[in-house]
């Protein structure tokens, strides 16, 4: 058995016409092809353009580094307002504290004479 072969052969009265078709198809398709490579260039420009319009990584970097460090800043500040707020809780409690039994010891010692006196009234 012979190979087949899955190419058409064109016949001898064909041949022009056949060879002008392919030759427009060809065309058609490197025009194509022409159209969508220069499509790809425009959108292969279109992105350098855009990447060359970004600022340089290090610059981005130095950006965040210094909102960062402002941020960071910021927060020490509150950190360290909110210390002092905590000392300045702490010595009014231990103040507290101290005062607490001798305005304990003055009330009863109010009450007490407040009692002796309505003694010394009542028998009087």
């Amino acid at each position: 058995m012979g190979r087949r072969s899955y190419l058409r052969q064109p016949s001898l009265a064909s041949d022009h016409t056949s060879w002008s078709d392919l030759n427009g198809k060809v065309e058609e398709l490197e025009h194509r092809f022409v159209a969508r490579l220069d499509a790809m260039d425009n959108r292969v420009a279109e992105h350098e353009r855009r990447l060359n319009d970004m600022p340089p990584l290090s610059a981005i970097l130095s950006a965040t580094d210094e909102a960062i460090a402002r941020k960071l800043r910021g927060l020490d500040e509150k950190l360290a307002a909110q210390s002092l707020s905590i000392e300045a809780l702490r010595a009014t409690a231990t103040q507290m504290d101290d005062l607490l039994p001798k305005l304990l010891e003055s009330v009863e010692a109010l009450g007490h004479a407040e009692e002796g006196k309505l003694t010394v009234i009542a028998a009087g």
